[in-house]
């Protein structure tokens, strides 16, 4: 379930509702929530509302978002998603593996 997304607009169209879908998916059970690498401070509230529902986190690198401050909030049930900070890298196998190393 999408809850808030990671774009500079998901904040005039998700943010207003993005708590209730949160809440919302943590009485439906859901497998897993998006919320964004972005904007950390909602990552976290995010994370405070759904406890243990795995979050996909899309955002890091092109759109912004540090992987540091993600790590920090994110536990091992979740996951980040590195796209175009990638593939559109000079070198896209090196900065896989600088993601990979900071991974571990």
């Amino acid at each position: 379930m999408v809850t808030e997304m990671s774009h500079p607009g998901a904040l005039r169209f998700m943010a207003p509702v993005s708590d209730d879908l949160a809440e919302m998916a943590k009485k439906l059970n859901v497998d897993a929530i998006v919320a964004p690498s972005t904007r950390p401070e909602r990552l976290q509230h995010i994370k405070n509302i759904v406890e243990d529902i795995p979050i996909i986190s899309p955002g890091i690198g092109a759109q912004g978002g540090h992987i540091d401050e993600v790590l920090r909030i994110l536990g091992e049930e979740d996951y980040i998603i590195v796209g175009r900070g990638i593939y559109e890298s000079e070198n896209p196998r090196e900065e896989a593996h600088k993601y990979y190393k900071l991974l571990k």
